[in-house]
């Protein structure tokens, strides 16, 4: 669910809160927005800005990244601001809106790479949004975890060399003391 004050929660089947976020999609109804307008426009006595009452279309959508994907993920439109939220409640993206949305949003494959992106259409204009996978963070922490077990490696190696010489320093001071009271 996404409420006007831009709060999202997820409930289960049973009627219990799976969880619960404060999100930036909010809106309000009718929206009041601003208008600005040249001064060749105006009337006698009108405002270089103005501002109008319009109903817009705050949206909350499922959608799958990838068309053959398990995940599903949640897109949140409020007057300003959307966002893109995973199936737990994580935000994975966030996004200023160019102005108000006045349609739901089209949510399909538009630049044929396999995934998912998304046109909104707002009161001036089509705002569209290519979504586009990180694949660096499995890679990286691997190769993170892999230097830290070498890096663990080294020092046990260190000190175990480092014991060794400790003991066969001191077996040969025992010898030298040993042959000095001879």
């Amino acid at each position: 669910f996404l409420v006007s004050d831009g709060v999202m929660s997820s409930f289960s089947s049973a009627g219990v809160q799976n969880w619960q976020l404060q999100t930036q999609a909010y809106w309000t109804q009718p929206a009041v927005l601003r208008v600005e307008r040249h001064e060749d426009s105006l009337m006698a006595g009108e405002d270089l800005v103005s501002s109008i009452e319009m109903q817009i279309a705050p949206s909350l959508a499922g959608f799958k990244l990838h068309p053959h994907s398990h995940w599903e993920h949640i897109l949140a439109l409020g007057m300003h601001h959307g966002l893109i939220a995973s199936q737990n409640g994580d935000i994975l993206a966030e996004f200023r809106l160019p102005d108000a949305p006045t349609a739901p949003p089209v949510i399909a494959d538009f630049d044929d790479d396999g995934y998912n992106d998304i046109i909104v259409q707002t009161r001036t204009s089509l705002a569209g949004l290519t979504l586009k996978p990180t694949k660096h963070r499995r890679p990286l922490s691997v190769i993170m975890g892999g230097l830290l077990v070498m890096l663990a490696a080294v020092i046990l190696v260190h000190l175990a060399a480092a014991s060794d010489l400790k003991a066969s320093a001191i077996a040969t001071l025992r010898r030298r003391k040993g042959r000095a009271t001879d």
